[in-house]
């Protein structure tokens, strides 16, 4: 057997759990959804304000799902142009493109409704559960941190520092908005930062 095949089955096997496990998940809370998520929906709807109004939606825009893709093609781009290695150039949109495939696949089997405020910004058509945009920021920021391990101290705490407050701004403003329950980012955190992991084994970065 290559090295190659031994990757891809290694890499389809941990996709399948973690898609499974995920998908036990969201049909759970379905079956039975916790009253307190209902209770923060409806608590950030209607404390909206002006400035959390223009902070949220750009977090919001930016990581729908065209820009997504051009925001992590600059990534790509941007990595290579600084280390000129394609495997480390890869690591970002293999990230997203693991995350993006296991929240695809979730939302299908699992359907979740969306939370019942009045919603901000794009309408989405796909299952509240798992937070698409979350999943993918978590898994380029997740690859990006991964990345900086050898640079200096100082420049690698600034990237991770930057890594860290980007999902969690993008998670923040998907529940100001109305978009999604606090189970369905904390699930795009889960999938996004494991999906990072499995795809800098994948690739070898």
């Amino acid at each position: 057997m290559t090295t190659t095949l031994r990757r891809a089955l290694w890499l389809a096997s941990r996709m399948g759990m973690l898609v499974g496990s995920g998908i036990a998940v969201g049909r759970a809370l379905i079956r039975r959804p916790p009253a307190a998520e209902e209770r923060i929906s409806r608590e950030l709807g209607a404390r909206r304000t002006p400035v959390g109004d223009a902070l949220s939606l750009p977090a919001s825009w930016i990581t729908d799902v065209p820009r997504a893709a051009a925001v992590t093609a600059g990534t790509i781009t941007a990595v290579y142009g600084a280390t000129r290695d394609w495997r480390k150039a890869a690591l970002p949109g293999a990230a997203v493109a693991l995350a993006s495939a296991a929240h695809v696949a979730s939302c299908l089997l699992v359907g979740r409704a969306r939370p019942g405020v009045e919603r901000m910004g794009t309408d989405q058509i796909t299952s509240s559960y798992p937070s698409g945009h979350v999943g993918a920021a978590t898994a380029q920021a997740v690859a990006l941190a991964m990345l900086v391990k050898d640079q200096p101290p100082s420049r690698r705490r600034l990237v991770r520092g930057i890594c860290l407050a980007y999902p969690l701004v993008v998670g923040w403003s998907r529940l100001y908005t109305g978009q999604h329950y606090l189970s369905d980012v904390l699930a795009g955190f889960v999938n996004g930062a494991a999906c990072a992991r499995l795809a800098r084994r994948a690739t070898g970065a």
